[in-house]
């Protein structure tokens, strides 16, 4: 009997190990990969990106039709919808570490709207055609992530465009020549929910009440100025080391025009 009692609690356990494969199994099969609409947008991503290396993106339309296959594209594992795009000049090896510099040149194609649910995007270390950064940008409401370091962009921010990303929490505008910089800055507040800002090498120099527009944020907890030109804050305006919601982690403020401590 007990031995008989072990093999029906045997044969009971590979019944449900059975039942639990054939579960993922099913739903494995009914996981959506590679919206097309979206798989189109890609190419068309790709076709105005120039690459010195061509074989950079020779992932993208080739025989492997599944877009969230190629490199530097991760899609959600259930809808297939399109989340990141890993797109920066320095290519990184599958232990994170930095394997190669492959800038891309060209320009940003417009269909980039179309991946309505990105949430991650690095342009950074590229040689893209300088102009402003495109206003159509800040319609990927869904962006956490914005990583255009000395990517190519100049001239006008779009900052009231920009201003629509509310989920935002990281954004790296750093070395890059903007000609409304303050306008921009003064803007940030409505970015309610950035933990992280790199505006080194942007010229604030007219920017006097820098401390308190970045007290505004209350979500903020790591800040990189450096070389920005910032003039010292007015007697009144001053950095507090904690937000509404928690204390800041970081704060880089070097190679600027500051005579004093900017904290009370």
């Amino acid at each position: 009997m007990e031995l008989g009692g072990m093999c029906l609690k045997h044969v009971h356990s590979i019944s449900i190990m059975v039942l639990l494969l054939h579960i993922s199994c099913v739903a494995s099969a009914n996981v959506t990969r590679c919206v097309e609409r979206e798989r189109e947008a890609l190419l068309a991503i790709k076709q105005d990106l120039l690459v010195v290396n061509s074989s950079r993106l020779s992932s993208w339309g080739t025989a492997a039709k599944d877009c969230c296959k190629w490199e530097g594209v991760l899609c959600d594992h259930l809808t297939g919808h399109v989340i990141q795009l890993h797109l920066g000049g320095w290519v990184l090896s599958s232990q994170g570490e930095f394997e190669d510099y492959i800038p891309f040149e060209g320009k940003l194609s417009s269909k980039l709207i179309e991946l309505q649910q990105l949430e991650y995007i690095d342009l950074s270390s590229n040689y893209l055609r300088p102009s402003p950064i495109p206003g159509f940008i800040g319609s990927l409401f869904n962006l956490r992530y914005l990583d255009l370091f000395s990517s190519g962009f100049d001239g006008e921010i779009p900052y009231r465009e920009l201003g629509n990303l509310t989920h935002l929490q990281y954004l790296d505008l750093s070395s890059s020549d903007f000609t409304n910089a303050i306008e921009f800055f003064s803007w940030l507040p409505h970015l309610s929910s950035l933990k992280y800002l790199d505006l080194s090498f942007v010229n604030l120099s007219n920017v006097f009440d820098w401390p308190d527009t970045l007290n505004r944020l209350p979500n903020l907890r790591n800040i990189t100025l450096r070389g920005c030109q910032l003039p010292p804050p007015t007697v009144s305006s001053t950095l507090s080391d904690k937000n509404t919601s928690q204390f800041l982690a970081f704060v880089d403020l070097s190679y600027n025009n500051l005579t004093s401590s900017v904290f009370k």
